[in-house]
């Protein structure tokens, strides 16, 4: 026997005594989870490869969570609903609008600043799987005007400005990813940073600020995002389904090096278990919320709480 295929032999075993395990340690009536979640390196962080240091202002001071907190404040006030959060994403140029410019302004000011808080948070408590979330939406229009006001500035040749918009998408963007707690603040974050760096390639590959240096560092942090929104959006898929297959959820739950996603799986766990027309299943599912609520982790405790007080009427809101 060579020694390839006794590697084999014995990397199936491992495989087959580690599926056993998480059998096991299902809850009674739960269900055995599926391949997509019992895969190697499924449950280890997902983590971009790169930074994006040498695309950045040189940081001058700290503050820079304060400045976001301004910006949402700010932008909170002036689209409280989806109507004008929907007009703003729809402006092709918001650096002609006075209301504008001030909240793109603080993004700007905060990238050339430090962020010391362990956790940039724009959430009261763990956010609900929501067809519509307005927090994120917020903070989608936020990025949204960071990109479109560098597209604007360089369609009007005003390059540096334009270099300035594009940086503010991508800091923000950066720091929601590492500081953010829950999947949505992540998600946004992921998704501005793929947006700021087609503009900043676009600007580093011709025109004044040509810099073959710079264009090769977008194009190289711009692979390591595209690398992590893949293995993103294959868990996203997992987690934020319309049906949510608990035995997957209490495997993320367990097991899942991120917390962010644990608290999204314990939320959708409280889904799943007004989903089901099975009784016996439901009453475990509930139990192991009620188990989870007692964690010593503080967010993972809240995450369990909220999820088990979950009513028809909090289920039906989701597509509001």
């Amino acid at each position: 026997m060579s020694w390839k295929v006794g590697f084999g032999i014995a990397f199936a075993i491992v495989a087959v005594f580690a599926a056993a395990l998480i059998y096991s340690m299902m809850p009674a009536g739960i269900g055995q989870a599926s391949s997509a979640t019992t895969a190697p390196g499924f449950m280890d962080p997902i983590k971009i490869g790169a930074k994006p240091d040498a695309l950045l202002p040189t940081s001058a001071g700290f503050g820079a969570g304060a400045l976001y907190k301004q910006a949402y404040q700010k932008l909170h006030a002036l689209a409280p609903g989806r109507n004008a959060l929907r007009r703003i994403n729809h402006n092709a140029d918001p650096t002609g609008d006075p209301t504008l410019v001030p909240i793109l302004t603080l993004l700007e000011k905060a990238a050339g600043k430090g962020l010391t808080r362990p956790h940039l948070l724009f959430y009261t408590h763990p956010p609900l799987p929501k067809v519509n979330d307005v927090v994120q939406s917020r903070l989608e229009t936020l990025l949204i005007l960071t990109s479109q006001a560098g597209a604007a500035y360089e369609f009007s040749n005003h390059f540096k400005k334009a270099r300035a918009a594009f940086a503010a998408g991508l800091c923000f963007g950066y720091r929601l990813w590492k500081k953010g707690l829950f999947v949505p603040e992540r998600m946004v974050g992921i998704d501005a940073m793929d947006e700021s760096l087609a503009g900043m390639k676009s600007l580093y590959r011709k025109g004044p600020l040509t810099n073959m240096a710079l264009e090769h560092s977008a194009l190289k942090l711009d692979r390591h995002v595209q690398a992590a929104l893949s293995k993103w959006d294959a868990k996203y898929q997992i987690v934020h389904n319309v049906n949510p297959f608990a035995p997957d959820l209490i495997n993320i739950i367990r097991h899942d090096h991120d917390i962010s996603w644990r608290i999204a799986a314990i939320t959708s766990l409280g889904v799943a278990r007004w989903a089901t027309s099975n009784g016996g299943k439901a009453r475990a599912m509930l139990e192991f919320l009620q188990k989870e609520s007692r964690s010593n982790n503080g967010w993972i405790s809240a995450a369990a709480k909220q999820a088990g007080a979950f009513t028809r009427t909090t289920i039906n809101s989701l597509s509001d």
